[in-house]
């Protein structure tokens, strides 16, 4: 045995996703929802571009279908969405920054405490681009991904959001003059 690790265990009552992606077109954008299994099974996200001020982090929060689960639905303690957003924010302007050398950052999940409502990151997954695109982003020991390499395991791909522009539709002129979509 080289070590050990020594880790809290977390109870969560809510499970978040915070992500980045970036698009040559449009630049950074960051990505807000429920996450760990529920990304994948009922998604319930909101996309902004970034950099996120506290104000906009709030607000892509406020959107989201299960906000109630934030806000002490039925009983359950309120999350410290002051502190999400505040998460949030500094995620997308670390996109921002980095621009084109960060092309994809996943923090999921992003756990809520059930004792205090407050956030805590257990997973991350990063892809650098740019010059810098051969090099792996250092993965802090002890980390989710960590313990898989360890168990001989591989993590699937996850599925990303890109912003598409929509084409514009196109118009033609009909009998009676006037320009009408086709």
């Amino acid at each position: 045995l080289g070590g050990c690790l020594v880790a809290e265990m977390i109870s969560a009552q809510t499970e978040l996703i915070v992500g980045t992606l970036y698009d040559e077109q449009f630049g950074a954008a960051v990505l807000v929802g429920f996450g760990g299994v529920a990304v994948e099974l009922s998604p319930d996200t909101q996309l902004a571009l970034a950099p996120v001020d506290f104000a906009g982090a709030r607000s892509l929060l406020r959107r989201l279908r299960g906000w109630p689960l934030l806000d002490g639905y039925r009983g359950r303690v309120p999350a410290d969405v002051d502190e999400i957003a505040r998460v949030i924010s500094r995620i997308s302007w670390l996109a921002a920054d980095l621009g084109e050398d960060l092309l994809e950052l996943d923090v999921n999940p992003l756990l809520v405490r059930k004792q205090d409502g407050s956030p805590v990151a257990v997973d991350a997954r990063a892809t650098r681009g740019g010059q810098n695109a051969s090099e792996v982003m250092p993965v802090p020991p002890g980390s989710a991904h960590v313990r898989r390499a360890a168990r001989g395991r591989r993590r699937a791909p996850r599925p990303t959001s890109r912003p598409v522009p929509r084409p514009r539709p196109q118009r033609a002129p009909q009998d009676d003059g006037r320009a009408h979509p086709r």
